[in-house]
């Protein structure tokens, strides 16, 4: 070893991580490349196949503890094989994994494979090591997965048993794979030949071994498949001229992340000699290596060479290159073979691991690296924080600007960061790794970024702002394109739901890092951010984050008006109007001053909102935490609009603005928890009241409405109504409680407010909520900014502002109340403990399987809606341990319980992330659906507009769910949760439409009724974490308890738990734990006292049309009577006691107010005239008689 440590010039590196996971000193920045959360790793067949170790070695690149699992279907010891660990910030971790992994000759199809999770982004690798004989591969994440591979291995120069491999595993159930071979293999005990093509089929997490005859070289086998999987190629123990063999092993690029320029290496000195097979994948592809002439190859064929020193292997469409280890400085080694990585897979950070030990030495392999980079960006390279010495060590590549540096790293097992530390450096590099010992070598490379890989690495924070403020750091996958210098970034966002995208321009932060500052969205809920590093041309790197509704975030900049009255608006009618902006002053740190700014929201017209441009206010404030501003900041605002929009001109009325604060020099900015509404003075000069009418007139209510629940009890547990107590004292003084509920179909909604006696206000001048014409429950955001367009200011306008007699009444006629008639209780069912389940028509029953079942299906709006049951360890019952519900082709939302207790929340398959700023955000909103979670993420309710809400309840030692369902499901319904159509008998209906009798016994409901409805794994819905799949939670075979207890049977302590309540007393007996059948009875006279609170009830309708006089109350239920009064001036002509009857009708006719005038003064005038009449009549017959003559 002298004679190489002179050649090379070897740098004494210091591990700063050891086997046991140590955190390092590195600073945080793009950690590495080929990593991800998932991957799939198996192991090929070995020499011996019975004496060696396999290792998995992990690699971490948060800045926070990393979680990872290690698992697999594969049994060990009759338990699927599972282990979990945490890596400490930036640190690694190697796992044993036994040896019974190995895939051996005989192992055609195997669940020998191991399935690798991670909670953030790792890099992971396999070693494959045997005494004298051993191997390591960089595994590929999932995400860089393709359909398309070329075997790469190398016929032996010796005789014997060893022969040549190819491995691939599913990633998707019944996927189909081809290899067109070049060599005769054994397969399914049939023999293949040269030319055939092997048809074969694997499963998720399934691995297929395809060995090759004695002598065979698979080189060149074309391996294709319906869907990802992965691929292997090697050979179980391979030579070269005069060596002894060893293994190969190598995970294999696919075809469509192959480069066209390939820069080998010499291993030690220009001397050292090593084989290279370059391969082609489409026909008439030209390859040029130094000193030979060029050479055509078609799909499949390679091209052996062996070259030494350093060049450049090129050629005319994309190839691979792969090295088999000959000579290092001199020495003939075994092999070991490398996939060279392309010029267009070169990348500025890599993360590597190196072996514990070696058969030779249990100290460890002789270890080094061969960097390849630019000669004028060598010095600024960094080998675990030191510079290269490119002086003295670097070796140029003949024909190009490259030079080579090989290091040698100590011996042992140890972690390396190789990385471009100057920010202006503009071109990537390639690490190889690769070492060795008596009779055996490894090597790899120690990363690669893949051409193909289109997404972001990692993106934080997942959780924004609605109104905008944040700054996203989105890291990229270090690809070679990433050149600051020679393009803008760009930050797409995308709201497909909309239709809508918006482009803001990218900051680059380094090489690695493109900041992306948010805005106002126009929705909450899940969107696409795409982001470019060249104009905007391509947009290859995408992710999703989360926009979540500031009411559901902690306020950051708050505003309110000095009178105190309601904060979210500025009254510009009033000439003292003034408003107080408020934040924390720690949050600028030392900062002495801020700036502000306006994002201003316009209106082309009643119908159309946009945002416009950000407008700063000229002037820089002290950071005290308050400013005070008077009306007159609006004007600025409008010439600031009118100097911008010179080209462009827009409406100058301001519709809603957003208030920013931040630090001069910061992108991030802190906003209002809401828009703030502008109220200004009509143009026209018109009382406010009236200038609003055209606003209400045009957006009148739909017909169907629905109705309020009659009293704040039933609001309160009816799950199809949302609390909205916000500025409640404000809108509605009088009002304890207002919930809302959107319409069916519509914009539209009712807002239903109760006093503090739990009554329904139906009086606007005591509280009465309001219907409105855009419901602010929609997920929409604008939905709740046209809300206080179009139903607020109307209601501040007429209700606060004007000066017109009765201008509320006149608001109130386009936006009444909305009384309880036709209020139906929704359906509701619920299943809970050793599974009791209460159909929707109240039919209880017990169905303790092991599954997965259909709760309930309905063709109208899709709804689909699953139940997990597992058996319970040690006992001979099953509890819910996870549920999936879908509607209308939404997204797809699991909530579950994981082994250690912990609520696991999936949205279509991804683990969802609930906190923001270490706080559980209480609800996400979707198009057509939002959840709503407790702090502690023991409850949670998915609600769809539909009418569907399901709460899910999680405690320790059980899960629970209570279903919500809207009347119009009624003869829709089907599943374990019964035919919802108010008639209990037909509850237990099949799947083929015949119905189990209801006094069926527990065996007969277990067999004949909830086994039919157990799911086949076509139709579920749900995501499995590894190892688990459908097979291992699905056992029809599992027979429960069907004995009945008897109270002779039981002890105390359970009758005093659980009084005569059936299912407690089950769960008792049947799980053998008292506290698990108290949570069954918690969650059992929970719903008992729901339903209760939701039973229908009889009233009469509220006379709300009552003109000329006043109506108290709300909600007249059966007996009550109504209070009512005539305005000053008129008189009560009816009944004035009338009953609401058992029937919901009045008791007798409603009576009415008549004007005093018409009740009396008519008569008495029409008296008058009569009289007159008649005297005028008399006086008339009296002057109008003749004289009689006098004879």
């Amino acid at each position: 070893m002298n004679a190489l440590v002179g050649v090379i010039g070897v740098v004494a590196l210091y591990l700063l991580v050891n086997a046991n996971g140590q955190q390092s000193n590195f600073p945080s920045e793009c950690r590495g490349i080929s990593r991800g959360r998932d991957f799939v790793v198996a192991f090929t067949s070995n020499l011996q196949n019975s004496v060696g170790e396999l290792h998995i070695l992990v690699v971490a690149f948060s800045d926070n503890p990393t979680t990872v699992t290690i698992s697999s279907k594969h049994k060990v010891n009759s338990t699927n094989y599972q282990v979990n660990f945490e890596i400490p910030a930036r640190g690694f971790r190697r796992t044993t994994i036994p040896y019974d992994f190995l895939l051996q000759p005989t192992d055609d199809h195997s669940d020998k494979v191991l399935r690798v999770t991670a909670s953030s982004d790792v890099s992971v690798y396999g070693m494959n090591y045997e005494p004298f004989s051993t191997d390591a591969f960089l595994a590929l994440p999932n995400v860089q997965l393709g359909t398309h591979y070329i075997a790469t291995t190398i016929r032996t120069t010796q005789t014997g048993t060893a022969s040549s491999i190819i491995a691939v595993v599913g990633l998707e159930d019944n996927t189909e794979i081809q290899v067109l071979l070049t060599s005769s293999v054994r397969f399914n005990a049939t023999v293949y030949n040269a030319g055939d093509i092997l048809h074969f089929s694997v499963n998720s997490d399934e691995a297929a071994q395809v060995i090759g005859l004695r002598g065979a070289d698979l080189s060149g086998s074309i391996i294709r498949s319906s869907s990802p999987i992965v691929a292997y190629s090697g050979h179980q123990c391979a030579s070269t001229a005069s060596s002894f063999c060893d293994i190969l092993s190598e995970q294999l690029i696919p075809v469509n992340s192959w480069g066209s320029t390939h820069i080998y290496t010499a291993t030690g000195t220009e001397d050292d000699t090593s084989i290279f097979r370059i391969f082609a994948f489409l026909d008439g592809t030209i390859i040029s290596v130094p000193g030979f002439p060029n050479r055509t190859l078609n799909s499949g064929e390679f091209w052996e060479v062996q070259l030494s020193g350093y060049g450049v292997i090129s050629s005319n469409f994309p190839s691979k290159v792969v090295q088999i280890l000959r000579f290092i400085s001199g020495t003939l080694v075994d092999p070991s073979i490398i996939q060279v990585p392309s010029e267009e897979q070169f990348a500025f950070v890599f993360g590597f691991t190196t072996p514990p030990k070696s058969g030779g030495d249990g100290s460890g392999f002789f270890n080094f690296v061969n960097i390849v980079v630019k000669a004028n960006e060598c010095n600024t390279v960094t080998t675990n924080g030191q510079r290269l010495q490119c002086a003295t060590t670097a070796v140029p590549v003949p024909g190009t600007e490259y030079v080579v540096v090989t290091q040698q790293l100590p011996k042992g097992e140890g972690v390396y960061f190789i990385e471009q530390s100057s920010s202006k450096a503009t071109s990537p590099m390639s690490v190889i790794v690769y070492g060795y010992e008596d009779d055996e070598t490894y090597g790899y490379a120690a990363g690669l970024s893949l051409p193909s890989e289109g997404r972001l690495l990692s993106i934080s924070p997942f959780v924004v702002h609605e109104n905008g403020g944040d700054v996203l750091t989105t890291t990229l996958p270090c690809a070679e394109q990433m050149l600051p210098n020679q393009g803008k970034a760009r930050c797409r966002f995308r709201q497909a739901s909309l239709g809508l995208e918006t482009i803001i321009d990218g900051i680059f932060q380094g090489f690695y890092q493109v900041l992306c500052p948010t805005f106002p969205f126009k929705s909450i809920g899940l969107i696409s951010l795409d982001v470019s590093i060249d104009n905007g041309l391509t947009y290859p790197y995408s992710d999703t984050i989360y926009v979540a509704s500031e009411d559901d975030l902690q306020p950051r900049v708050t505003f309110e008006r000095s009178d105190n009255n309601f904060e979210y608006y500025i009254d510009l009618t009033n000439e003292d109007t003034q408003f107080i902006i408020q934040w924390n002053p720690l949050d600028f740190e030392d900062a002495t001053h801020v700036l502000m700014s306006m994002i201003v929201l316009t209106n082309d017209d009643d119908k159309y909102l946009m945002w416009v441009d950000e407008i700063g206010l000229e002037q820089s404030f002290a950071n005290s935490g308050r400013v005070t501003f008077q009306k007159e900041l609006i004007t600025s605002i409008k010439r600031g609009r009118e100097k911008r929009q010179e080209q462009d001109p827009i409406k100058q009325n301001i519709d809603q603005l957003v208030i920013r604060v931040r630090k001069e020099g910061w992108l991030a900015c802190y906003t209002t928890k809401k828009a703030i509404r502008v109220i200004e003075k009509d143009r026209n000069g018109r009382d406010p009241c009236t200038a609003q009418l055209p606003v209400l007139m045009n957006y009148s209510l739909p017909q169907q409405l629905p109705p309020c629940p009659c009293d704040n009890e039933r609001a309160r547990r009816d799950e199809r109504y949302t609390k909205s107590n916000t500025a409640i004292g404000f809108f509605h003084k009088g009002a304890q409680n207002c919930y809302r509920r959107g319409a069916d179909g519509s914009s539209a909604g009712v807002q239903c407010c109760y006093n503090d006696m739990g009554d329904l206000i139906l009086d606007p001048n005591e509280g009465a909520g309001s219907a409105d014409y855009f419901s602010p429950t929609i997920w929409d955001t604008l939905f709740t900014k046209k809300h206080f367009r179009t139903d607020v200011v109307p209601w501040v306008a007429c209700c606060l502002l004007s000066n017109i007699e009765n201008a509320c009444e006149r608001y109130f006629m386009f936006r009444p109340p909305t009384d309880c008639t036709g209020y139906d209780r929704p359906g509701t069912g619920t299943g809970t403990g050793d599974p009791h389940i209460i159909t929707l028509d109240q039919t209880e029953y017990t169905f303790n399987g092991v599954g997965e079942f259909i709760l309930l299906e309905s063709t109208l709006h899709d709804v689909i809606f699953q139940g997990r049951m597992e058996k319970l360890s040690g006992t001979n019952a099953s509890v819910f341990t996870a549920f999936a519900v879908r509607g209308d082709l939404l997204p797809t939302v699991q909530v579950g319980r994981s082994p250690e207790g912990q609520t696991l929340i999936f949205i279509n398959g991804t683990q969802f992330q609930v906190m923001h700023e270490n706080k559980v955000i209480p609800r996400f909103s979707f198009e057509g659906f939002h959840i709503d979670m407790n702090e502690d993420l023991s409850k949670l309710r998915v609600t769809y507009t539909f009418g569907l809400s399901i709460e899910i309840v999680i405690l320790s030692k059980v899960m629970s769910y209570t279903v919500f369902l809207s009347e119009k499901f009624k003869g829709k319904t089907r599943g374990l949760l019964g035919n919802f159509n108010d008639d209990p008998n037909d509850d237990f209906t099949l799947p083929n439409g015949d119905i189990l009798s209801s006094d069926s016994s527990l065996q007969q409901i277990h067999y004949d009724f909830g086994l039919k409805w157990g799911l086949e794994e076509s139709k579920s819905i749900f995501t499995y974490l590894p190892p688990n799949d459908f097979e291992v939670y699905n056992n029809p075979s599992f027979v429960p308890n069907f004995l009945i207890p008897t109270l002779s049977e039981l002890s105390n302590e359970i009758k005093d738990t659980c009084g005569l309540n059936f299912a407690c007393l089950f769960d008792a007996v049947n799980s053998g734990d008292i506290s698990l059948a108290n949570q069954t009875l918690s969650q059992v006279s929970r719903y008992y006292e729901t339903r209760t609170s939701l039973n229908k009830i009889v009233n009469c309708w509220f006379p709300e049309n009552f003109e000329n006089g006043k109506i108290k109350g709300g909600v007249y239920y059966v007996n009550s009577s109504y209070d009512l009064s005539c305005l000053d001036g008129y008189y009560l002509i009816g009944s004035d006691v009338n009953y609401c009857a058992s029937d919901g009708q009045w008791s007798n006719d409603f009576p009415s107010c008549i004007s005093n005038f018409i009740l009396f003064g008519l008569p008495a005038a029409l008296l008058c005239i009569l009289i007159l009449l008649i005297t005028i009549t008399v006086v008339i017959k009296c002057c109008c008689r003749s004289p009689k003559n006098v004879v």
